[in-house]
């Protein structure tokens, strides 16, 4: 019985239930350790969403331990990174070369876990893994460099194609290869990359989020017992594009019943701040909050909008949001296509509109507004669905499995 693997783990987004941002990284971690593997994770010191480096990571890395099994290896990024294209870039760089300096003292990798974005860390992971004589898995959260292309924040050049060969290089390089949505195997296997190489472990419904239901929140003393609450959770940086969300709600700031909550934080905020209040939206910020409150909100919010833009670029994602919403209970609206489109039909939770659409959107909130009870029966049906299909548990042990497979164990030996 072999039991025991040590897994290198480098990634950017290592957030705690208390912080705001994505659990995936942290749940990952705990897991393996309390399955009895030991993880070391190379992060960064930078919360992602907030821009905020924590003092202990104002050195080049700092070490912290979590019980016998489980190290954190905060290493240092430039704060407020998204502020800058050179921002981004020394974030990426940053992240990567320190990362792969303190992996090489790492004790003993069995297998290096690299995860994007950015996408500078799986070229970095490979390299450490072939230098520590380590399996190499890489997890694909995003298609981040091929959407920045799409979206006209980078152009076609020397330095796209020599990132875009070492990305290559990575998937070729990967003993296997982790992707989070349907649509990001595909494109994937498009680049020449065997599918049987390419597992799908979506996100999910994260159990540790729902199973406390003690939250003081409530619908009255937030104050919205008379209001039809729309729930936007997520970012507002530059890649999210929330205008039609915003065109929408002009269109119904008439119904003064209706109350836009929106939850994150971003580059775009203060712009669409200005928009809501130049144009008398009813509207409500509240900033980037916990993972944990974010539930509680969902718990008290009468339906959860979710959007992308045109095209293909977009058909490959399948938020954390969806969850949240879904598992919370929360009927969902939808303005897009591809994999997030997919599951809201599967799950009969919700309902989708074309993108940038802001007509369409007013028209299904309306819809959702004025039938309570189907609203009622969406949010039952949705997160029926995703505690059966979609429990972040069992889909863990299927991450691990991917990782125990490279090292030669599989499904029961251990």
């Amino acid at each position: 019985m072999k039991r025991g693997q040590h897994i290198l783990f480098f990634t950017a987004y290592y957030t705690t239930p208390d912080e705001p941002g994505l659990l995936r990284s942290w749940q990952v971690a705990n897991h393996l350790a309390g399955r009895g593997h030991r993880v070391t994770v190379v992060t960064t010191g930078t919360n992602y969403m907030t821009g905020k480096t924590s003092k202990a990571a104002c050195r080049l890395w700092t070490v912290e331990e979590h019980g016998e099994r489980l190290r954190v290896i905060r290493v240092w990024t430039p704060g407020d990174y998204r502020r800058s294209i050179l921002g981004r870039l020394l974030y990426s760089l940053g992240l990567a070369v320190l990362g792969f300096a303190v992996g090489l003292g790492v004790d003993h990798p069995d297998v290096v876990l690299g995860a994007t974005p950015p996408p500078t860390v799986p070229p970095f992971a490979l390299l450490l893994a072939r230098l520590r004589g380590a399996r190499f898995v890489e997890e694909v959260r995003d298609m981040q460099t091929e959407d920045a292309l799409e979206m006209g924040y980078l152009r076609e050049g020397t330095m796209v194609r020599w990132h875009l060969a070492l990305e290559q290089w990575a998937y070729r390089g990967a003993n296997a290869i982790v992707a989070v949505t349907p649509g990001i195997k595909k494109i994937i296997a498009a680049k020449g990359i065997p599918e049987g190489k390419i597992t799908v472990v979506p996100n999910g419904y994260e159990e540790v989020l729902f199973e406390d239901d003690t939250s003081p929140l409530n619908r009255e003393a937030l104050g919205w017992r008379e209001y039809f609450v729309v729930l936007y959770s997520g970012s507002m940086g530059q890649t999210v594009d929330l205008w039609t969300l915003f065109g929408a709600a002009k269109l119904l700031r008439e119904e003064r019943k209706m109350l836009f909550v929106l939850l994150g934080d971003g580059e775009r905020r203060g712009a669409y701040e200005k928009f809501c209040r130049d144009e008398g939206v009813n509207a409500c910020f509240l900033g980037a909050l916990s993972r944990k409150k974010v539930t509680d909100y969902c718990r008290c919010a009468d339906v959860g909008v979710s959007l992308h833009g045109k095209g293909k670029l977009w058909d490959h994602v399948l938020g954390n949001k969806t969850f949240d919403y879904l598992g919370s209970g929360l009927p969902m609206v939808y303005a897009g296509s591809g994999d997030t489109d997919d599951l809201l039909r599967q799950s009969r939770g919700g309902i989708s509109v074309p993108a940038e659409d802001p007509e369409a959107l007013r028209d299904a909130l309306l819809e959702m507004a004025g039938s309570p009870e189907r609203c009622r029966e969406m949010g039952r049906e949705g997160q029926a669905f995703v505690r059966e299909h979609f429990a972040r548990r069992g889909l863990l042990e299927d991450l691990e499995q991917v990782l125990l497979s490279c090292v030669g164990i599989q499904k029961g030996d251990c």
